[in-house]
């Protein structure tokens, strides 16, 4: 029986849209609680650490952490591997997403202009951590992954995962970054580009699409 599902977050893609999509994909029906920064306030105590995305399963089980709710939806919909090997790939490039996404928080958060154009400067040349980083990704994607996937040759939530984070540099939202410095990763431009062209994901995009990617 598929358990009553009920995913809380802002009303932006951020952590929650790999979240979404994997539920969609596997027609799960699921409650999306967009909520604003006003009802967070009030919310926030409440909830397990006063974090989002928080995940409420039959209205009485609540799961917080992006990755451990991500895995749950992945393993309600087949997006999750049952082979142990496969599945610890998954997670090695669910996790590694953390590590490349933790070298831009400190830009994200600097509130003056001209420190922050310095930190995203640094951050594409091609000897800073960030893209060495992003290479050691997109190589390990092209012997773990096949037709356009990261991990073997079929959709897993770790696609999900690089696909988000693809969107969100192509948006341009992380000004100073080009929105096509990913470009140069043609592994991990190929899962973009495969995650993409997905039905389900198409039709979850013409709905969803134009929302906030942060």
């Amino acid at each position: 029986m598929v358990p009553a599902l009920k995913l809380t977050y802002f009303d932006a893609k951020g952590r929650a849209e790999p979240i979404r999509l994997a539920l969609y994909i596997g027609n799960i029906a699921f409650g999306d609680n967009r909520i604003t920064e006003s009802e967070w306030l009030a919310l926030k105590p409440v909830t397990l650490f006063g974090q989002l995305p928080e995940l409420l399963v039959d209205g009485k089980t609540a799961i917080a952490q992006s990755h451990a709710i991500l895995r749950y939806a992945g393993k309600l919909t087949g997006l999750y591997p049952w082979d142990i090997l496969e599945a610890a790939q998954v997670d090695m490039m669910v996790d590694v997403h953390e590590d490349v996404s933790r070298h831009l928080t400190p830009s994200i958060y600097e509130k003056d202009p001209a420190k922050k154009r310095s930190l995203r400067a640094s951050l594409i040349e091609p000897t800073h951590p960030f893209s060495t980083l992003l290479r050691k990704v997109d190589t390990v994607i092209g012997d773990i992954g096949l037709h356009g996937h990261t991990v073997g040759n079929r959709l897993t939530i770790a696609d999900l995962v690089w696909y988000q984070f693809v969107e969100w540099v192509r948006s341009g939202i992380l000004e100073g970054i080009p929105k096509d410095f990913l470009e140069q990763f043609g592994n991990l431009v190929r899962v973009a580009e495969t995650v993409e062209g997905n039905e389900r994901v198409r039709e979850w995009n013409k709905v969803h699409g134009g929302g906030d990617v942060a």
